[in-house]
This record gives C-alpha cells, structure tokens and sequence, in this order.
C-alpha cells in the first residue's frame, strides 16, 4: 500500500488518522508513504508507516520539473504496490499511481480532477460545506468501506528523543511566536504581534511562576530572541531552544509542557 501527499507538515498531521485506519484494515501490510524533504518527518513518527519515499519537491507547484516526476513514477512502478490512497486533488498526484501501474488507486475528486483514479471519492468546493481536512481524507477510507473506530491525529517522538527531555519542576508552557512559512509561501500576517506575547510571557512568569519555552525553527530566532532580550527576566525563567531541535525533538519538549500557544 502507499499514501501519497508530499506536502506539507499540517496537511500531512491531518492525514495521520486514515494511516491508523489503514493500518488496522490490513495489519500485515506494507505501508510507504510518499513525501516531500520538507514534510517527511510527519509519516516517519507515525508506527503505522513502515517506509517512506522523498519525493523532494514534487507535488510543490513550480518547484520541481517532468524529470523528477519521472523518477517517481519509475520509483513507484518497482515497487508493485497493489493499492494507492492520493491525499491530494492535484491531476499531476493523482495520475502518479496510473502511470506506475498500480492497479487500485484511491483518492477525493473535486472538479473532475481525479479522473485517474479508479475509486473517485467526490469532495465538495462549496464554501457552505465545509468538512476537516482529516475527515476528507477518512472519507477515502469509507468510501472503500475500511471499518472507522475513532482515530486521532498522531506524532510519536522516538525514545531517544523522548531521553533527551528533562521533566519540569514547575509549569512549563511554549510559545509559538513565529511560524506562518511554507516552501514558496510566506504568511507572517498569521502572527500575533511579539509586544502580546511579551506581555502574555510576563504575566505567565509573574502570576504563575511558569516556565516560558520559546520554540520555532531557524528563521523564529531573530524573533525569540528579541522577546527574550525585552523580557529581561532571569535565565531559569526562559528556555530558548528556537532553532536548536529537530521536529521529533521539539514534540518530546512539548509532551512536557502544561499549555501551548502559537499561530495559526
């Protein structure tokens, strides 16, 4: 079995309840899973996957050439999988599966752009039916009537990582400060102004002897720095590790913590 949908990290959270469903449906399967560089970390923390493929950057809008798409339908082709879920209603993903050859091919139709696929799961564009992203894909797995029993959205940090993180003695909470970038897209306008966040972090250490754990990856740092500078509170008080973990890292951090707050 493979699931495909390189991109990117939230939409591929999302899918993390169909792979358990998938996984329960078929328990001595093989499941690989298809993703970009950027998003690949998401399918390598899930227990249900047990290969993944970097697809690089196909599937990324102008990202990437008919070279690479090539590879990965040659890359498929060898695999001989029986069965292929598309999480993505892109014409370009969804022929990925026919051209190498895969006999069933399983994936949301929405204005006719799944017409490579054999079963055709209809996804409306109407704004006044609006569904969870992570339902439309378990929609997938109804539509072939796989049994549904409640799944979550899942991120399992590996032991050593889990090892690497110390538990708190008081209250600890994260602060999201940045985020809002994606390959080819930046939305900083996502954010909440720093001066709110500076004033919620004052508030949280003085009223509540918190622990403030400043998160974000190397492009959040410019920024975390500045609250911590304008914090002028002591180090004990603050933790800064933007840019200094992994994603799987970062997820045995915030298992530790009491409360997150970030953007959208």
């Amino acid at each position: 079995i493979v699931v495909i949908k390189p991109c990117c990290l939230g939409d591929l959270v999302m899918t993390t309840p169909l792979l358990a469903v998938i996984r329960r449906a078929y328990p001595a399967a093989s499941i690989t899973y298809v993703a970009g560089t950027w998003s690949k970390v998401i399918p390598e923390h899930h227990p249900a996957v047990d290969t993944v493929i970097d697809c690089g950057t196909v599937g990324i809008p102008g990202r990437y050439n008919l070279s690479d798409y090539r590879k990965l339908v040659s890359t498929l082709r060898h695999q001989h999988f029986d069965l292929a879920f598309v999480l993505d209603r892109s014409p370009m993903l969804t022929l990925l599966p026919l051209l190498a050859g895969i006999p069933r091919r399983v994936g949301p139709d929405s204005l006719g752009r799944g017409f490579s696929l054999t079963d055709r799961v209809p996804v409306s564009s109407s704004p006044t039916h609006l569904q969870h992203q992570a339902e439309v894909y378990l929609d997938l797995a109804r539509a072939i009537k796989l049994p549904i029993d409640a799944p979550r959205m899942r991120f399992e940090p590996t032991a050593r990582e889990r090892q690497s993180v110390s538990r708190p003695s008081r209250l600890r909470v994260a602060l999201f400060t940045g985020g809002g970038s994606n390959p080819g897209m930046d939305l900083t306008a996502k954010r909440w102004p720093l001066e709110r966040y500076q004033e919620l972090a004052r508030r949280l250490i003085h009223e509540l002897d918190a622990q403030i754990l400043l998160i974000g990856g190397p492009g959040d740092v410019p920024l975390n720095q500045q609250l911590q500078d304008a914090l002028g509170i002591q180090e004990d008080a603050i933790i800064n590790l933007t840019g200094k973990t992994s994603l799987g890292e970062l997820a045995a951090q915030l298992e530790q913590c009491a409360l997150f707050i970030g953007n959208d």
